[in-house]
């Protein structure tokens, strides 16, 4: 397909001249707009079996059971269930032998009118590839970035289009069908933040790839997953918890990831935080930092997947250059108390001016955001020779500090020589840089 012949109303229309594959469509919370596209162009009546959209919580729950969040994976699956098995059970004698069937499905919380809401939703799709096959599942989860109600309706419609399309006829391999997806869209607009796919048709993915090609792909820029190699929603882990995180590239074999990761959560613990939730400790691996290196084959990054998921804790993929875009983003899920672990030797990149050049407000901008709200950097010490040699590995210019002679760096013996002394010590006595040695 030409470029030019990849927009919402061709592939729409391609759909509904397609005789082979016909179904059914819920849609609950951004209107019907994946729907509406395929009456729009024409031809519905060669696709659309049903549309359907129980607004009403009596209503949905008569239909699809009760539940105590609508808008959630568990309330998706239900809706695909019921609708696939109606779709099978009226229209298989009738035309199984030469239909796949399927069945779409959402349940979005679009932009209220005080623009109060967290703005995401549930899609998925069931479907066979070919007519009388098994079923296959595709369920994702989508955050909403439009301002207004109206452009996040047209978001979800946009990408409800790509995944029906992609699903029938752009299945393999897996990056053009993630990159499909996009059509149309942006980042600003709409983030895929968890996708699970199952049946026949996708039983050789593994989540690992699938989690590192979303944000390869531009479909979000974070993914997590948990020590079973499942992708999560972030939300789910996220909020409105204490975040412990350790970024890096994690090369090695060495276990001190760990040890850095439990320091923190006991040194936080002895802060006196009274959240009601436990903290969530996150090894966050910057795809960014493997691009530097020249990128490394895939399977090499899976490889330090799998190494760091042997120790229990969950991995935040991400695509954030520095880590006051992690800052950020973190701050979207929780307002308690994040704590960044990590090398004295880390630290002190964030005083390298020359990565906040696109910043208007330059390093101050970069360290404000960096050290938002209840935000700390734990900074842990380290042998001076291995200090130096980090600075060397990362091109970064040693005369630029004051280092000890001799035994451990830490963040209270080291000092910037230039006009930057003067924030270093105020993150200092501010204790946005704590000192864990």
């Amino acid at each position: 397909m030409d470029l030019q012949d990849r927009d919402t109303h061709r592939k729409a229309l391609r759909l509904n001249l397609d005789p082979t594959v016909y179904g059914s469509f819920a849609e609950i919370g951004a209107g019907q707009e994946v729907a509406r596209w395929l009456f729009h162009v024409g031809g519905a009546s060669g696709m659309v079996a049903k549309t359907i959209s129980a607004y009403d919580m009596k209503f949905s729950d008569d239909i699809y059971g009760s539940t105590d969040r609508y808008v959630s994976r568990q309330r998706l699956e239900a809706m695909m269930n019921f609708e696939y098995e109606q779709v099978l059970g009226r229209l298989m004698e009738s035309r199984g032998s030469s239909t796949a069937f399927f069945a779409f499905a959402d349940t979005v919380s679009a932009r209220n009118y005080d623009g109060t809401n967290i703005c995401h939703g549930w899609i998925g799709l069931r479907f066979q590839s070919e007519p009388g096959t098994d079923p296959n599942d595709v369920l994702l989860h989508v955050n909403l970035g439009d301002d207004t109600n109206l452009l996040q309706q047209q978001a979800v419609g946009i990408l409800g289009i790509n995944l029906l399309y992609g699903v029938f006829y752009e299945r393999s391999p897996l990056k053009r069908f993630l990159k499909g997806l996009m059509d149309g869209l942006s980042l600003d607009r709409i983030e895929v933040d968890f996708l699970d796919l199952s049946g026949p048709e996708f039983k050789d993915v593994d989540p690992l790839l699938l989690g590192l090609e979303l944000i390869q792909q531009g479909l979000t820029p974070v993914v997590v997953i948990t020590p079973e190699r499942a992708i999560v929603e972030p939300l789910q882990v996220l909020y409105k918890r204490p975040v412990i995180v350790e970024r890096g590239s994690f090369k090695n074999t060495d276990h001190i990831y760990v040890e850095l990761l439990d320091a923190t959560t006991r040194r936080l613990a002895g802060e006196g935080h009274s959240s009601k939730r436990e903290p969530v400790p996150l090894f966050e691996m910057t795809i960014n930092n493997l691009l530097l290196e020249k990128r490394p084959q895939d399977s090499e990054f899976l490889d330090r997947m799998d190494r760091l998921l042997e120790t229990g804790y969950n991995i935040m993929d991400s695509s954030f250059p520095e880590t006051y875009h992690v800052s950020a983003y973190l701050i979207r899920y929780t307002q308690e108390p994040i704590r960044f672990a990590m090398g004295v030797s880390s630290l002190v990149q964030f005083f390298q001016e020359t990565y906040y050049e696109k910043l208007e407000g330059g390093i101050i901008e970069a360290i404000g955001r960096l050290i938002a709200r209840n935000v700390k950097i734990y900074a842990f010490p380290m042998p001076l020779k291995s200090f130096k040699s980090y600075l060397e590995a990362c091109d970064l210019d040693l005369s630029f500090w004051e280092v000890p002679k001799s035994g451990n760096v830490t963040v209270e013996n080291i000092r910037p020589r230039s006009h930057l002394r003067h924030l270093y010590q105020y993150m200092l006595e501010t204790d946005a840089f704590v000192d864990m040695g």
